[in-house]
């Protein structure tokens, strides 16, 4: 984390500024739509997914939302992720996403680097993640 300046907006001058700047309420919409978008994946996932398709999911959207693509058509997740990290994510323990990632790698599905996770087949990826 990095230090953040904020500041506070009364309920009453948000209004005004919502009402009076039309660019600024378009935008607030679309950030407010993307979110609920967002959680109701999220939710959707946690409903009608297992564990193994809840990550693969969770891998898919980080490759295609922010992965960085190579020249042998592999994807390196953009942000590093501890194994704790996506267990909170996915609804699940780090030691079954331990598991997972071993299974993903033996299928050939990703590869985990010191500071990366790589996504070698997105293809299969999504296949994994309608489980």
């Amino acid at each position: 984390m990095e230090p953040v300046e904020t500041l506070v907006l009364p309920r009453d001058r948000f209004r005004d500024l919502i009402a009076t700047e039309p660019t600024i309420r378009d935008a607030l919409l679309a950030s407010l739509a993307t979110e609920l978008r967002r959680l109701t994946t999220h939710v959707e996932d946690l409903h009608f997914l297992d564990i193994t398709g809840r990550l693969a999911a969770r891998l898919v959207r980080l490759a295609r939302e922010g992965g960085i693509e190579g020249p042998d058509r592999t994807v390196r997740l953009a942000t590093p992720l501890t194994q704790g990290d996506l267990a909170s994510m996915v609804g699940c323990t780090r030691q079954s996403v331990n598991k997972l990632l071993g299974q993903f790698t033996d299928d050939g599905l990703i590869r985990l680097e010191r500071e990366a996770i790589v996504v070698t087949d997105l293809d299969g990826l999504v296949r994994a993640s309608r489980r």
